[in-house]
């Protein structure tokens, strides 16, 4: 059996501003074509992406962005509380 590496180039980037231009820029910057895109569920940058590099690109969300999100969520609608106090039957 024969196993083949791949290069897996990671970009990791921080955008100190948040205009859509700043966003633009920064994507112009990678001089690849990825095939996916890992992102924190942010739609303005989810916008950019898909402009700077077209409708090819995979975009995947972060599961640990979308754990903490509905984790968010359920101390924003109260259900923290009921989920300390509910015993699991």
């Amino acid at each position: 059996m024969v196993l083949r590496w791949q290069i897996i180039v990671v970009q990791y980037f921080r955008t100190k501003r948040r205009s859509s231009v700043d966003r633009t820029s920064t994507f112009f910057y990678l001089q690849r074509n990825p095939q996916i895109i890992n992102l924190d569920f942010e739609k303005a940058t989810l916008h950019v992406i898909q402009c700077v590099f077209g409708e090819h690109v995979h975009i995947q969300g972060c599961f640990y962005h979308l754990s903490q999100n509905t984790y968010r969520k359920i101390q924003e609608v109260g259900f923290q509380a009921k989920y300390k106090t509910d015993e699991i039957h």
